[in-house]
């Protein structure tokens, strides 16, 4: 090899920032908007657990078919 390691390694929460080479602090996104678009990730989530709620109070409710129409199977 070239005679040069790098030691990367990730550890606790964050493993984008490399141990020993950049800090925390270092590695905040200034960028503006990130809260909107966390704001429509939420906002999808919660209409799709409201639409599995629905869903599955629908099917709690839905009668079972009648013994006579159900198809008898033999062996």
């Amino acid at each position: 090899m070239l005679g040069c390691y790098v030691r990367a390694t990730e550890v606790g929460r964050q493993p984008w920032i490399v141990y020993g080479y950049m800090r925390t602090s270092e590695a905040v996104n200034p960028a503006g908007g990130l809260r909107f678009g966390l704001y429509v990730v939420m906002a999808v989530y919660a209409v799709l657990a409201v639409l599995t709620v629905v869903v599955l109070r629908r099917f709690r409710y839905v009668p079972a078919a009648p013994a006579e129409t159900r198809e008898e199977v033999t062996v």
